[in-house]
């Protein structure tokens, strides 16, 4: 061990990560998830932050709001989210906040907008999972369009069986 000062630091953060975990019911990875966000949070977006302290936010919305942050690349654009997340996350539900980072962050850097999308593209595949009962799963991870077509092509397919059909619309367009 090159510093066996640092590598006793590492361990004794980890011990504190597990007991927490421990007392709360989530996996050591959960926590130290949770305190990566919150650290995030109190370090870039003070306003999120004193809203979280106040109770004016809740940590979910933290969570998302330390997503948003960590996908922002620009100090500029994460001073900006700050300014302005901190009044819509409080009046707005989870799902309404995570699609309004959403719209944030590709409006505040519309610029690496494609940029982006052409890492994520680099990451498309698909997945089979195989789960109980006979049953699993197809994973796609591929671009929103094509997914969109994907989806047009099953719909119009599943209406094709007709009104009839007892199957539900999407046991109609699994088959």
């Amino acid at each position: 061990v090159e510093n066996p000062r640092l590598f006793q630091r590492q361990a004794e953060l980890s011990l504190i990560a597990l007991e927490i975990g421990q007392q709360t019911g989530l996996s050591e990875m959960q926590v130290c998830h949770r305190v990566a966000a919150a650290r995030r949070v109190r370090d870039k977006a003070p306003s999120v932050w004193a809203a979280f302290q106040d109770g004016r936010i809740d940590s979910a919305r933290v969570r998302e709001i330390s997503s948003a942050v960590e996908k922002l690349e620009r100090a500029a654009s994460i001073e900006r989210l700050d300014r302005q997340v901190v009044a819509y996350a409080e009046t707005h539900t989870v799902i309404e906040l995570r699609r309004w980072l959403k719209a944030f962050i590709a409006r505040v850097e519309s610029d690496l907008f494609n940029e982006r999308a052409d890492d994520e593209r680099d990451n498309r595949g698909v997945s089979v999972v195989h789960g109980d009962n006979g049953m699993g799963a197809l994973i796609a991870d591929l671009p929103s369009t094509w997914l969109a077509a994907i989806e047009k092509r099953l719909t119009k397919a599943a209406k094709a069986f007709g009104k009839d059909d007892p199957r539900t619309m999407a046991q109609c367009k699994a088959d």
